[in-house]
């Protein structure tokens, strides 16, 4: 079980957060509720339509 991460936001679906975190990317599963709380200086400026950590 992973206890915390520390990275940026890459992108955000309805259920689940990518964060990247070193370069590695975590699939993150939550309420929308908390997806809304993620801080706004976490989440990466968009330059692409395609995140830059592929969802499998």
């Amino acid at each position: 079980m992973i206890g915390k991460l520390k990275g940026l936001v890459d992108s955000i679906g309805d259920d689940f957060a990518l964060i990247d975190v070193g370069g590695v990317c975590y699939e993150i599963f939550c309420s929308s509720r908390t997806l809304q709380a993620l801080p706004v200086w976490a989440k990466r400026p968009s330059y692409s339509s395609k995140p830059s950590c592929a969802r499998t």
